[in-house]
């Protein structure tokens, strides 16, 4: 979810909390909210390798943000069949270059990336919106 967005949306709600207290809010100034993490996988039982999941603030409904989280990379698994080799040196500086744009975005188990992932919005919307 793009920050703009994400600020936009938090700021939706420090407002509201303005108008209730009648006053404007110190930037950082914490409000007590209620916000609902959820996530739905590309498959049902603990077996996925593919999800998203969703802060999404009880009061409004809005999105606050949202996290894709996989396994794998198409783009890692073809590499490591081609090279055969993932300990080579070239096969090192590959995985260097290409892990900014890699779609795997954790090794947690599926079990416990619920969890994982919302910690990490947690702290990216305590982090980015200020």
């Amino acid at each position: 979810m793009a920050l703009e967005s994400r600020k936009k949306a938090v700021e939706v709600i420090r407002q509201q909390h303005e108008v209730k207290l009648g006053r404007p809010l110190a930037e950082s100034e914490i409000i007590d909210e209620s916000v609902s993490f959820d996530g739905t996988w590309a498959k049902r039982g603990h077996s996925s390798l593919f999800g998203v999941q969703a802060a999404i603030h009880l009061g409004t409904g809005k999105v606050l943000d949202t996290q894709v989280h996989s396994k794998f990379c198409r783009e890692c698994r073809k590499k490591e069949e081609e090279m055969k080799d993932v300990t080579s040196e070239e096969y090192k500086t590959w995985k260097l270059l290409h892990e900014p744009n890699c779609n795997k975005t954790t090794e947690t188990t599926t079990n416990a990336m619920e969890a994982y992932r919302a910690v990490q919005i947690w702290n990216r919307l305590l982090h980015s919106t200020r």
